[in-house]
């Protein structure tokens, strides 16, 4: 599927290149993950924090509920975190969380062999933000060996996302200055699915994971060359396309377009969530 891009994601692509890099950015901060986590981003340092929120992405399936209500679990039951907690108190602390959760025999488990590798120890505990932006491509190396995992799966990469968000949050909140992302694959789950399905129509992924994930990197290069045409400078990364994708696939539904243009209205991009409706509802388009 890689290369073939279709009328139909052409006008994609075009469209999603009329937004600016600082409304990608606001589209970032609306992940439940950096709402729901901000809060903790004062209380403890990077290291303590990144190795939080990575053990907590790394169990972010077979959830109770949806995404939002997972994380808002998780924030209320970390709420009395103070930065003077010891590694193994994070541990235990989620460990008591996922003793009532739906799989939590295997979420237990998952929680041990992360805390029990050197990597939590060693590249994250006490790590700053430039030193995770320089080695991030280890980093995510590293977490699937110690999940015994492949790069791409979905807990995997989305684990790397979420660490990329915290990367983001540090450089807002301290104007520290990150290395370039390296190129990560975007996680794979029913809603991207859903709306990899919508867009790509005769050649739609049969679901395999590999497949879906290279239909977006191309997705992703095509966008920002349109950046680079333009002379816009730095484009983006798959972590803000995820963001914008896993944030608007239950509002592109014929009875919940308002909702998708509310989306953009509030990002002050009314007229391309009109268009962006208009293109992936619309049945007369063809690929």
């Amino acid at each position: 599927m890689a290369g073939e891009i279709n009328s139909k994601q052409e006008d994609f692509v075009n469209l999603l290149s009329e937004i600016p890099r600082s409304v990608w950015e606001e589209i970032v901060k609306k992940e439940p993950e950096w709402e729901l986590m901000e809060q903790f981003y004062d209380k403890l340092d990077f290291g303590r924090l990144s190795v939080l929120i990575v053990a907590i992405a790394l169990n972010d399936y077979m959830l109770k509920g949806n995404a939002k209500n997972y994380w808002s679990s998780i924030q209320e039951h970390l709420k009395g975190l103070t930065n003077n907690i010891s590694i193994y108190e994070i541990k235990e602390l989620l460990i008591n969380f996922y003793e009532k959760e739906r799989a939590h025999d295997t979420k237990i488990d998952r929680l041990k062999k992360f805390f029990n590798n050197e990597l939590t120890y060693e590249k994250l505990w006490n790590s700053s933000p430039e030193e995770v932006s320089s080695h991030f491509q280890e980093i995510w190396d590293k977490l699937a060996n110690a999940m015994k995992q492949r790069k791409n799966k979905k807990t995997i990469v989305f684990a790397m996302k979420i660490l990329g968000i915290l990367l983001l949050m540090a450089k807002e909140k301290q104007n520290v200055q990150l290395y370039e992302f390296p190129k990560i694959e975007i996680p794979v789950d029913l809603r991207i699915i859903k709306f990899t399905k919508k867009l790509s129509a005769k050649n739609c992924p049969s679901g395999n994971y590999k497949e879906i994930q290279d239909f977006w990197s191309e997705v992703l290069d095509k966008l920002n060359e349109r950046y680079m045409s333009k002379g816009s400078g730095k484009g983006i990364t798959m972590l803000h396309l995820d963001s914008l994708i896993w944030q608007i696939t239950p509002k592109i539904e014929p009875e919940n377009q308002e909702e998708c243009i509310e989306y953009f209205t509030e990002l002050g991009k009314t007229e391309i969530g009109k268009r962006l409706c208009a293109l992936i509802l619309n049945p007369n388009e063809t690929s």
